[in-house]
């Protein structure tokens, strides 16, 4: 990965490594952001539809699998943007910061038990769905811990606020996601409305394509 090519363990690296870690970072956080607006508006409405698809009917009756696919595909950019995290934390830290993020991430797996735990015994999540919330959970911290170490190494170089998306895009995805759910339905309904439903999504997705 770029980071083990331009920067070194414990070492200081030079500024043009620095802005050049810092620069691949901001791309990746500007990829996973719009990838976590574009899940967030469309992969709840939709993923009935495509569970349908690869999940036979029985199986999606009987079991949790469309709540749990639905959860891991909100948290799929936590998820990568952890890994990206960590990548550069591997190949830049001192063994002394290692040792604490690994300090960090035991504590991390027991925020794992416990979230998933407080999730069943709660009712709020079931059938494995708790794994996957709790997986994103501890994710998070492990996220956090890693956000730091980047901005103590990168510096004024990493300028998190301009990889965000900007309120127009937020809006737009916001907007289209009110719209897809006002026209969505069950994977059972009739062939004519999950074309409309498709049409409906093509279309807002086209839309914040052009905001984008």
């Amino acid at each position: 990965m770029l980071f083990s090519r331009t920067l070194s363990s414990g070492k200081t690296a030079p500024p043009a490594s620095i802005k050049r870690a810092a620069a691949f970072l901001r791309f990746l956080l500007v990829l996973y952001s719009h990838l976590a607006l574009l899940l967030a508006a469309f992969a709840p409405p939709y993923l009935p539809l495509a569970s349908a698809l690869i999940l036979p009917a029985r199986f999606r009756q009987t079991t949790g699998a469309s709540n749990v696919l639905r959860a891991w595909a909100l948290t799929l950019p936590l998820l990568a943007l952890n890994g990206a995290l960590e990548a550069l934390v591997a190949s830049a830290a001192a063994p002394a910061t290692l040792r604490k993020q690994s300090a960090w991430m035991a504590f991390c797996s027991l925020a794992f038990v416990a979230c998933a735990a407080f999730l069943q015994t709660r009712g709020l999540a079931t059938g494995g769905e708790e794994i996957v919330w709790a997986n994103a959970c501890a994710m998070a911290l492990r996220a956090a811990w890693a956000a730091r170490f980047a901005r103590d190494l990168l510096g004024p170089e990493l300028r998190w606020r301009t990889a965000l998306p900007g309120p127009p895009v937020v809006l737009a995805f916001t907007l289209a996601g009110w719209v897809v759910r006002m026209w969505s339905g069950d994977a059972d309904m009739p062939l004519a409305e999950q074309v409309r439903h498709v049409c409906v999504g093509v279309l807002c997705l086209g839309a914040c394509g052009i905001v984008w």
